[in-house]
């Protein structure tokens, strides 16, 4: 028996993970596997009315199947063709979706049911039920743990019969991402996109923007790239962040925006004294001493006594929410730093609206920023 193929059969915990919080046949069946090759598994079925649902799903079992093609060996497959193994059976894929949700949320029900049957000695049932495609999801990325490749009779085997009927423990597993300290190219986003899913993680915080770099690329307010990032290169377009949530979705993974304010906000708000109108949009940006002005360089943070500042906020808001889910969105809030705020016109601005101390100052910032997301 080869190493892989007693990861799949022996012992209790076996290939799972995370392990399935309800798992029945694996405990009760010994070594019995079924044969067959990447090229022989198809998807039958998927009942689901809503378009959109349906797509989501035939694209996750498209990517489970890639990465099953993954478990081929490199010299194998250069000299092989992946459907001529004589004695490989078909495996068939069904799909139920019971409801048409898809977008994830904290409450979206991400169970669901796996069941693994022979039909006959050269066809093997696969069931997968869920309420929403995103335990569709969950599911074939199970199915895909319980397929293996075995070097000694060359060719893919998975286990017969299967009961699996599993659910996250936690309604909020993911990441938290920054691509402002350092910018991130999209592909490197993909990959960790990848490894989330393959740890049924959901979702991804990006850190957007900080007092470093600013790499939105913001339709209404252009001059924020133009100052705030690193180079022309190092920009994230509409367009690549409108397909990489769409990339992330069908991993099922939200990605939660997050615009940093009014702390670490720094390189890209320089533009506001030379153009008319606007003003300091931000203080301190980049002063030194640093720790002086801010929690750690570089140093920026939003003038909230320019109302100026809320409708570049609204704008920027606007842009993002316009590509990404907008049910879940991060202000930033931390850090603020109020020896920064020490001026004349912050002063003057806090006597004009009653603010007893910088407290009540960052309460009416975060609540102007607020009404700005929301309006």
């Amino acid at each position: 028996m080869s190493m892989d193929n007693c990861s799949l059969t022996c012992g209790q915990d076996r290939v799972l993970w995370p392990k399935s919080r309800n798992t029945l046949g694996l405990d009760n069946f010994g070594p019995e596997t079924f044969d067959f090759d990447v090229e022989n598994m198809e998807l039958t079925d998927v009942e689901e009315n809503n378009d959109k649902v349906k797509d989501l799903a035939e694209k996750a079992f498209s990517i489970m199947k890639e990465n099953v093609k993954k478990l081929y060996p490199m010299d194998f497959v250069k000299n092989y063709d992946y459907g001529g193994h004589c004695n490989s059976g078909t495996v068939e894929v069904s799909i139920k979706i019971e409801c048409d949700d898809h977008v994830i949320t904290l409450i979206t029900d991400e169970s669901y049911t796996l069941k693994i049957n022979r039909d006959g000695n050269r066809f093997l049932l696969v069931q997968l039920i869920g309420k929403t495609f995103f335990g569709i999801r969950h599911g074939l990325e199970t199915l895909s743990q319980l397929i293996i490749f075995d070097d000694e009779v060359n060719t893919l085997k998975t286990l017969s019969p299967v009961l699996i009927n599993d659910s996250p423990a936690f309604p909020y597993r993911g990441l938290m991402i920054d691509s402002a300290r350092n910018f991130i190219p999209i592909g490197s986003l993909e990959r960790m996109i990848d490894g989330m899913s393959y740890n049924k993680l959901n979702m991804l915080h990006w850190h957007l923007s900080d007092s470093n770099s600013f790499p939105f690329f913001s339709r209404t307010y252009p001059q924020m790239t133009h100052y705030g990032a690193y180079s022309k290169k190092e920009i994230y377009t509409p367009n690549q962040v409108r397909n990489l949530v769409e990339y992330a979705l069908v991993r099922g993974i939200k990605i939660i925006p997050e615009l940093d304010a009014p702390a670490h906000a720094g390189n890209g708000w320089q533009w506001g004294p030379e153009t008319e109108g606007y003003g300091n949009l931000a203080f301190c940006v980049n002063e030194e001493p640093w720790k002086k002005f801010c929690g750690q360089p570089p140093c920026g943070q939003l003038n909230p006594a320019n109302p100026k500042v809320y409708e570049v906020l609204g704008g920027i808001y606007s842009d993002m929410l316009s590509v990404f889910d907008p049910d879940l969105f991060h202000m930033g809030g931390d850090e603020v730093w109020f020896e920064c705020w020490k001026n004349q016109s912050v002063q003057t601005f806090m006597k004009e609206n009653n603010l007893n101390d910088f407290m009540d100052l960052r309460v009416y910032f975060q609540n102007n920023g607020k009404l700005v997301i929301i309006s």
